[in-house]
């Protein structure tokens, strides 16, 4: 039980770390999931109109 902690706890690090190092890929992921968001928000509004 307390080594499975430990690893989640050490891989939460890493996932950290490796967003330090690299955030613009992170932001650039994030910048995708809100362009497919904003674009169903979008139909949505559109279906509303029709």
């Amino acid at each position: 039980m307390r080594s499975q902690l430990i690893n989640e706890n050490n891989q939460l690090i890493e996932q950290f770390k490796s967003s330090l190092i690299d955030p613009k890929r992170e932001r650039k992921e994030l910048k995708q999931k809100f362009k497919i968001f904003l674009m169903v928000e979008g139909m949505k509004e559109k279906q509303k109109m029709k």
